[in-house]
């Protein structure tokens, strides 16, 4: 692949507040512990070494967890390094999305494993492993049931409730024979095809089916994944539940640090509540709410007073789930982690926790930004090129492409009528300067006549321009198709379009080359021309 690197402040399709913190991370210095650069994580590991991990029920359920899976001997030697205490973590994470769903989900994914290579080469008396957490206590279903593939959105229909990874598999079957339809009979069609069928036919549920197709995808990388929803790890979680549950001061630190960032200029991520957390029962997850001393589901099908409610929490801890406020501080408890590597929608809700991560005495993890991808192939880099385009340009609006077509084109001569506008200021300018002597009244109205002819050679502007466009109907059609391709509902592609199709044209090749491309430390946006 070759590679071209833009800043982010080129990139329009990203935010204010994703270009600020790539552009200008000091501007955030008061939400974050330590920079994302390679030099700051001496710093980190030694606060790190301070947090009492509880190294041995982490690697027991790992262990577990693989048991069953084949061809994990890479993964099997991380898990056990993971015991040294010279071990630290390099985490991602994402709710379980169909088939990983967008592109960024296995971009988050490389970045962390480059991101571990690279500290080893940085720090190679301590071991980095690279791990992915499943978001599979998620219960918004509609977020993670669908994925787009080659302008086609194939979807998971299904009347199941509760966390997304305890689903049974019931009626995914039909969603893969349509991507069966689709991807054909090729070489890497067939390995595809082999990963989900394999898949599919060990899993119990939609956890572990996207728990086994992520490792067939990754687990020669030595990636390590993680399933959260356990009682062992919960566990370890209750003394933050209980204070949750009886001080319930998260809102307050975390709408400080919300009213601090807006007066930068910076709206609030993510809505705390009083109480963050869920009840697991019954195949749901209801939001815990509390009234006067009496706490209840929101749903009203669980009552507890104080005390019924502790003494659950210190019996069955596995019936409660955190929060998208309290998820960062479950997963820095339990994992020896250095830095999460999230995208711009992810850092900007991290950097409003520091404070809750403070008061119970965690370590904050450097937050690195995930690498940002366009792939783009060598033909249609010509094609756009060869149409007058610079490679940056791809990152402009559709009307301001066809107007830069438009101008640059042949015809792009006979169009402007600037020098008449200029013309024409001059002789209304001058009748208004003679008239204002006999008439001020009068001079002012020539003035008026002389903005309405400029008004009227707009017009002829566009008319001729409407002309041009018509003549180079065909260009225009390639250049939108184009645009089109690579901004799908004019988004980036890495947020629309799944990994399938390059997979499909590179094959399990397309993993590793990802990874040896992407750096998730260097500040810059990356097409990869393949």
């Amino acid at each position: 692949m070759e590679q071209f690197k833009f800043p982010f402040e080129k990139i329009p399709q990203l935010s204010k507040r994703d270009i600020a913190y790539q552009g200008n991370p000091d501007l955030f210095r008061d939400f974050f512990q330590f920079p994302s650069s390679l030099d700051s994580f001496s710093k980190a590991i030694t606060l790190k070494s301070k947090q009492h991990i509880n190294r041995s029920i982490l690697v027991k359920e790992l262990k577990n967890d693989y048991a069953t899976i084949e061809n994990s001997n890479l993964v099997a030697e991380n898990i056990n390094r993971l015991s040294s205490e010279q071990c630290f973590t390099i985490c991602t994470a994402h709710q379980p999305s169909l088939l990983t769903g967008p592109l960024y989900y296995i971009i988050k994914i490389c970045s962390a494993i480059k991101a571990s290579r690279l500290l080893k080469i940085e720090y190679p008396e301590y071991d980095f492993v690279p791990i992915f957490v499943h978001g599979s206590e998620d219960h918004d279903f509609k977020e993670i049931n669908h994925l787009q593939l080659f302008n086609k959105k194939l979807e998971w229909d299904s009347d199941q409730e509760g966390p997304t990874g305890r689903m049974n598999l019931n009626g995914l079957e039909d969603v893969i024979e349509q991507l069966y339809t689709i991807i054909g009979e090729g070489e890497h069609a067939g390995n595809l095809k082999s990963y989900i069928q394999s898949s599919l036919g060990k899993s119990k549920s939609y956890g572990e089916f996207m728990f086994r197709f992520v490792h067939h995808l990754f687990g020669n990388t030595g990636l390590v994944q993680v399933q959260m929803d356990k009682p062992s790890f919960k566990n370890l979680f209750i003394p933050i539940m209980e204070e949750e549950i009886v001080s319930q001061s998260s809102i307050q630190l975390v709408e400080h640090a919300q009213n601090q960032l807006e007066k930068l200029g910076f709206s609030a991520q993510a809505f705390a509540r009083p109480i963050n957390l869920f009840y697991l029962g019954d195949g749901g997850r209801s939001r815990i709410v509390e009234h006067n001393g009496k706490y209840s589901t929101i749903d009203e099908k669980n009552h507890w007073s104080q005390k019924e409610i502790l003494h659950l929490l210190h019996e069955h801890p596995e019936h409660f789930s955190p929060n998208v406020i309290l998820r960062p501080l479950f997963q820095e408890l339990i994992l020896p982690n250095l830095t999460y590597i999230g995208g711009g929608g992810e850092i900007a809700y991290w950097l409003e926790r520091k404070s809750v991560f403070e008061k119970h005495n965690i370590s904050f993890p450097i937050l690195t930004r995930r690498d940002s991808v366009l792939l783009l192939d060598q033909k249609t880099k010509n094609q756009f090129e060869n149409l007058g385009f610079e490679l940056e340009d791809i990152f402009l609006s559709p009307d301001d492409l066809i107007k830069g077509f438009v101008q640059q084109s042949d015809l792009g001569e006979h169009i402007s009528v600037e020098d008449q506008r200029i013309k024409l200021k001059q002789i209304f300018d001058d009748l208004a300067e003679q008239a204002s002597v006999l008439d001020v009244g009068y001079a002012k109205s020539i003035l008026a006549e002389g903005s309405r002819q400029s008004k009227a050679l707009d017009n002829i502007e566009n008319r001729l321009r409407k002309i041009v466009k018509q003549r180079e109907e065909q260009h225009l059609r390639k250049l939108s198709s184009i645009k089109q391709r690579f901004f799908p509902g004019q988004s980036l592609q890495e947020r629309k379009e799944n990994f399938i199709p390059f997979y499909l044209k590179m094959g399990p090749g397309f993993i590793e080359e990802l990874i040896e491309q992407i750096n998730p430390f260097d500040r810059n946006f990356k097409v990869l021309i393949y």
